[in-house]
């Protein structure tokens, strides 16, 4: 979901995006703060598994008008089942429920949760199947975090309705488990709406019937798991612009998208459109083939500041052009084939959706255009100074669906990812893995740790510790000289947020300005000072840090000092200790041979001590030491280094 495009009125998709935020700020929240809730609304709702549901509805264009029946067939997971629970929002009226074809009263609790006792309880492994019949014309919503169902009279006379169920709307519109842990296995969607309209929905177009000179009824057809927010409908005179894609293993899918308006429809919207197929294989050589290529891909245009990523059909805001609209493709892998398992998680759909934008542009417009599109999400991160890209409070909007941590940070962490695997090849193929391994289910960010740390073959412990739980970003400064054929880097860092973060353990490249062209070399520092020599026959005349802008940080002031020189690199200013702080071992490098050292703990006890043997790297083992600052001195050296264990 694009939020940060979210919007409140018809309008509004052509102010700023900061504009969008302030002037939607007080309704989001106003609307979110009534509708906060655990994974389940009620106990209840976790004593059943939904395995499919069926949608038979009357919808209309015009209006917000919406009646028929929902059937949810679940599978009882608890012991006993004495207690049907759903939620479905009062502004509805329930005319029945039938559980297992047996009329049941229905009590209501709150805003939205229903329940119907059972006068037989159904035991573990028994089906429920339970038909809620009902009706109503809920308030019109705006756009994000307003209501379940949103119509618009546009000023071209167009009229139309669409579902919005993220994060707590969906009961606002049909009776429903809203769990995100709980995937529906599969769903049927009748739509009957008024002639002249058309309707679209996730899934296969089965059947289109003329049923009476006023009515026509779509019927839609999804056999892959979906959460309950992603089941979606969109009501306006359509028109249809199918084509067909071919993927590479020859296989063939349906391109639907639902236009209206077509004639105001810009070149670089329609262009996006166009393009849906070349961009399905592209990301699909990427994440592995599009997981619902047996069924379709497609968009419904809807007056929205942004785009929602419902499952095979996104509800796409009009004119938003390529970005937007490959992101919410994006999604299709990154949030709908593999969910989060909770919103704390989020940024595994919006982040790896974010960055589906920077890979489209790299390959669609070249490195140039993704760069400028990293650089703008690295300024946004760097506006503030701290912010994690887990979510601590799941019941704030501004937590869970913040552009900076959320969306911008958790594109450039997966671009980090990228830029920290041993090859570009080996990224994807931890990428697919995890899309294998998970697919059509849940997970959380230990789960994708697990994936990349076992295909890239090295522990990612301090760079998710960095830059996904903890908070803020490095601030390099450098110094540099060029003397007798080297190249002198003095590099410093300053963590933006130290009592989060207090160093940085990652690569950073620099680049050389030399009358031959720019040389470019990587350097993994380990100290928040450092001094790296490079022999470079060419003369230097200025360097660069980050230069194609892969990381997220700072730049300051980047100064020639004509004091360096290889008498600042004796071997005592080489030794280094890296990862630190760790949790599982330190290695301290650069030291020579049969130096004698020693690790105290922060009283001077002896802990442990020994001699550099072989190479000139010592590795000490942290896992059984306490959490807390430990002191390595490399005797005759007057060397002590400060390590840490959390």
């Amino acid at each position: 979901m694009k939020i940060r495009l979210a919007l409140c009125c018809a309008f509004l998709p052509f102010l700023a995006h900061a504009q969008a935020q302030t002037a939607c700020a007080e309704k989001k929240i106003r609307a979110f703060e009534s509708l906060k809730k655990s994974a389940a609304a009620t106990p209840e709702e976790e004593w059943y598994d939904v395995k499919h549901v069926a949608l038979d509805l009357r919808m209309s264009h015009l209006s917000t008008a919406i009646g028929g029946s929902v059937t949810t067939r679940a599978l009882v997971t608890a012991p006993s089942l004495p207690v049907y629970a759903f939620e479905l929002d009062t502004t509805m009226t329930i005319d029945s429920v039938l559980i297992n074809g047996q009329r049941l009263p229905v009590t209501t609790s709150g805003r939205n949760i229903r329940k119907v006792n059972i006068p037989t309880p159904l035991s573990q492994g028994q089906t429920l199947t339970a038909q809620v019949f009902y009706h109503g014309q809920p308030p019109a919503g705006t756009g994000f975090f307003t209501r379940g169902l949103n119509h618009f009279s546009l000023s071209s006379g167009t009229n139309i309705t669409y579902t919005l169920g993220d994060m707590y709307y969906a009961a606002e519109w049909w009776p429903c488990k809203m769990d995100i842990r709980d995937k529906i296995d599969s769903t049927d969607f009748t739509i009957t709406v008024p002639a002249g309209a058309v309707a679209g929905s996730n899934g296969i177009l089965k059947n289109v019937m003329t049923i009476s000179p006023t009515e026509t009824r779509y019927a839609w057809k999804h056999r892959y798991p979906i959460k309950y927010y992603l089941v979606s409908a969109a009501i306006a005179p359509y028109t249809e612009r199918t084509y067909t894609m071919q993927f590479a293993d020859g296989d063939t899918m349906r391109i639907q998208n639902f236009v209206y308006d077509t004639t105001g429809i810009n070149a670089e919207s329609r262009n996006a459109l166009d393009s849906l197929g070349y961009t399905i294989n592209l990301f699909s050589g990427f994440f592995g083939k599009y997981p619902f290529y047996k069924e379709k891909y497609g968009n419904c245009l809807v007056p929205l500041g942004g785009g929602m990523e419902h499952q095979t059909m996104t509800s796409l805001g009009y004119n938003l052009g390529r970005v937007v609209t490959m992101h919410e493709l994006g999604h299709q892998w990154w949030g709908d084939c593999v969910s989060q398992k909770s919103w704390r998680d989020i940024w595994l759909s919006e982040g790896f959706a974010s960055f589906c934008e920077l890979l489209f542009l790299e390959n669609a417009s070249g490195p140039a255009a993704a760069q400028a599109q990293r650089n703008a999400k690295i300024r946004s991160v760097v506006s503030r100074t701290g912010g994690s890209v887990l979510v601590a409070d799941t019941t704030s909007p501004y937590n869970v669906f913040d552009s900076r941590l959320v969306y911008d940070k958790g594109a450039m962490v997966v671009n980090m990812l990228r830029y920290i695997a041993p090859s570009d090849s080996v990224f994807y193929a931890a990428c697919r893995q995890y899309q294998q391994t998970y697919r059509y289910g849940n997970a959380n960010t230990d789960n994708l740790k697990a994936v990349f740390e076992n295909v890239y073959g090295q522990p990612l412990d301090s760079f998710f510790r960095q830059w996904v739980v903890g908070q803020g970003y490095p601030q390099y400064t450098a110094s540099w000289n060029y003397r007798n054929g080297h190249a002198y880097v003095e590099l410093r860092q300053m963590a933006s947020l130290s009592s989060s973060v207090s160093f940085f353990q990652m690569p950073v490249e620099l680049e050389f300005n030399t009358p031959a062209g720019p040389q470019r070399r990587r350097i993994n520092p380990t100290q928040a000072t450092q001094l790296f020599t490079f022999p470079m026959a060419d003369s230097v005349t200025g360097i660069g840090i980050d230069p194609d802008d892969q990381l997220i940080k700072r730049r300051g002031p980047v100064t020639r000092n004509t004091s360096l020189s290889v008498l600042n690199t004796g071997k005592a200013m080489e030794v280094a200790v890296y990862p630190n702080p760790t949790d599982d071992s330190w290695q301290i490098v650069g030291l020579p041979e049969k130096t004698a050292w020693q690790l105290l703990d922060i009283s001077g006890k002896l802990i442990a001590s020994g001699e550099v043997s072989g190479d000139d790297t010592v590795v000490i083992p942290a896992r059984a030491l306490p959490a807390g600052a430990y002191l390595f001195q490399a005797i005759g050296l007057e060397k002590t280094l400060r390590l840490l264990r959390p």
